[in-house]
């Protein structure tokens, strides 16, 4: 996505201030940025792997899917 149309996105969603926002491919540095404007916010992980990354750099909010998610609960 273009950085342009993703910096308009987010001004809105600062504007509308929604109580949370849910991130397919973001990073916790988006998330960051939302939960400190009091948007409680969740990544979408679709792997184990992105999961271990996100969690050492500070994100504790996920959705997960399909095999995916059985493969997290297993662990």
């Amino acid at each position: 996505m273009p950085l342009e149309l993703r910096q308009a996105q987010l001004e809105v969603v600062r504007q509308i201030k929604p109580r949370f926002a849910l991130i397919a491919g973001g990073r916790p540095g988006q998330a960051r940025d939302l939960e400190a404007i009091g948007i409680s916010t969740y990544l979408h992980v679709p792997s184990p792997g992105l999961l271990k990354g996100f969690v050492k750099d500070g994100a504790r909010k996920f959705i997960f899917e399909g095999a995916s998610a059985a493969a997290i609960r297993a662990r």
